[in-house]
């Protein structure tokens, strides 16, 4: 019995969909003709939608900090390695963040500043059409004004045949409209956002009536639409290289860009760079300045000393306690320099104006436990001026990053009072050491004692402005010969193929169309009767 029932509702449903369909087949010509007139809107489609292109450029990311490291510290370099102070580069490419950087809206912005895209020329002739560099005219207007462009400008132009020209202003942001008259171009237009000055792109170029609109944008508006078109991707995780894509209908404006935009993100990362070496520039030289002057006071007191006691050189009178002494004051003179290198580190360190910038290379550190402190602050350092690039320091990613290097300086910080406490350390025993061998000097006068520690402080200073100097024409050295973040696989090139309109598209929304409406019309007509139905009914009772 169950059985009969429920073969019975199976042959009831065959037969209810059976008649639905053979109703819609009935209406046939209803999908017909919504077929034939769904080839309008896609015709449209693909004539009034410009024919767009892929246009692709790759780069590769470089290590800009190669050759870093100690600058020849020679025997000295010995023993900062051994406090963990010895040279070295934390420079290493991060490719999250300069892809970061290169999608970045502040850097594109700077591009579409370069290449005039926040001006829109309207093609007279065509819906979605933004002319390039074949539009017949040229707006423009100075930096200090596109501060000043807070929302959308439009102007209408109007050329007569005898030249005189007629300019409507819109402005959304002040909501009034400027109307400007001039016998020929060039023109300026003063409003209230600044000038924006009207001429002919081709000086040469013939009057003839026309008519066209120019809008202006807020290049970070504009800046915003290219931030979601552009395409920045690696090209596998292995390697530094990376794509750059982009479609745009004007083949030449989407070359200009890419090549644009890699040209102003070198000049950024060379600028950024320049500015972190004239810092490390402006303190190796007040420390050479300040070394000058004590070495000048200490070559003062030696000549006073000498001229006092009618000395010549006592080195001779006491060669056999000197050949005994050589080896302890070579250690002491190292030791000295490196307590001054140290020292100079300390001030660095400790000056409130240099808390967000690295510690200089040549007091750097890549080796030992407690240079690993130093690097990784320098590292850090490195990654929040990555981050400012595309962000502002009010983001909480720029909070959290400074949390971090405050906490990374206290390290840095510990590790340099650690190196001073061993070298005074070390430099007490060895002064120790001297003072049993000049307690041997009985009969030579107590004045070589005194002359010794003049020559010696003679000797630190004279090695210390070596080594600055040294390093000052290393930093010299570098920035003559600073390479590009970005070397350029391949300039921008267009694909072959274009990538819109796609006829695709077409004929998709072509089968829903005629699927989708005769099913709504069909379906609305049989409601409106039942409907109509109801309602006489409703009447008669």
């Amino acid at each position: 019995m169950e059985n009969n029932i429920e073969v019975q509702s199976q042959d009831n449903e065959n037969l209810g969909l059976k008649s639905i369909i053979i109703g819609y087949v009935r209406k046939w010509k209803v999908f017909l003709w919504v077929f034939l007139l769904s080839f309008i809107p896609a015709i449209l489609y693909l004539v009034l939608m410009p024919r767009t292109y892929e246009m692709v450029a790759r780069i590769q990311l470089q290590d800009t900090e190669a050759g870093g490291g100690s600058f020849g510290l020679g025997e000295a370099a010995g023993l900062m390695k051994s406090f963990g102070l010895g040279g070295g580069s934390a420079g290493s490419v991060n490719l999250e963040d300069e892809m970061a950087v290169l999608s970045s809206n502040q850097l594109i912005r700077q591009t579409i500043y370069a290449l005039g895209m926040d001006v829109q020329y309207k093609h007279p002739d065509a819906f979605f059409y933004n002319m390039y560099t074949n539009s017949p005219l040229l707006l423009t207007y100075d930096s200090v004004t596109a501060t000043q462009v807070l929302d959308k400008i439009e102007f209408k132009v109007n050329i007569a045949a005898d030249g005189k020209v007629q300019v409507r202003v819109k402005s959304k942001e002040d909501k009034t409209q400027h109307l400007f008259e001039f016998a020929s171009l060039p023109g300026v237009m003063k409003l209230n956002q600044g000038e924006f000055r009207l001429a002919y792109r081709n000086l040469d170029q013939q009057v003839k009536p026309y008519k066209m609109k120019i809008k202006i944008k807020p290049a970070y508006w504009v800046a915003e639409d290219y931030v979601e078109e552009i395409l920045v991707e690696e090209l596998s995780k292995s390697a530094n290289t990376v794509e750059l894509t982009l479609q745009d209908y004007e083949r030449r404006r989407g070359l200009d860009f890419l090549n644009t935009h890699i040209r102003i993100y070198n000049e950024q990362d060379k600028s950024i760079r320049k500015n972190e070496s004239d810092k490390s520039m402006q303190f190796i030289d007040s420390r050479m300045q300040q070394v000058m002057a004590e070495l000048h006071v200490v070559e003062e007191e030696i000549e006073r000393f000498k001229t006092l006691h009618n000395m010549t050189d006592l080195e001779y009178d006491i060669q056999f306690y000197v050949a005994q002494m050589q080896e302890i004051q070579v250690k002491m003179i190292e030791l000295e320099m490196q307590n001054m290198m140290i020292k100079a580190m300390d001030d660095f360190v400790k000056d409130p104006a240099n808390e967000y910038n690295q510690i200089p290379m040549l007091l750097s550190a890549t080796e030992g436990e407690s240079g690993g402190a130093i690097l990784l602050y320098n590292t850090k350092l490195l990654e929040r001026m990555q981050i400012l690039k595309s962000s502002t320091e009010k983001s909480p990613l720029v909070d959290q990053m400074n949390e971090q290097v405050v906490q990374l300086r206290e390290g840095a910080k510990l590790t340099i009072s650690n190196a001073q406490e061993s070298l005074k350390s070390t430099l007490v025993d060895l002064k120790n050491k001297e003072k049993m061998i000049f307690d041997k000097m009985g009969e030579v006068p107590g004045l070589e004692k005194e002359y010794i520690n003049y020559k010696r402080q003679q000797e630190i200073y004279q090695g210390v402005y070596l080594l600055l100097l040294q390093k000052r024409e290393d930093i010299a050295i570098s920035l003559g010969e600073m390479k590009d973040r970005a070397r350029i696989v391949d300039t921008a090139f267009v694909r072959e193929k274009p990538v819109g309109p796609r006829k695709l598209y077409a004929a998709l929304a072509m089968m829903v169309m005629t699927l989708i409406f005769p099913l709504i019309w069909i379906e609305g007509k049989k409601l409106f009767v039942e409907l109509k139905k109801e309602y006489k009914r409703s009447i008669e009772e």
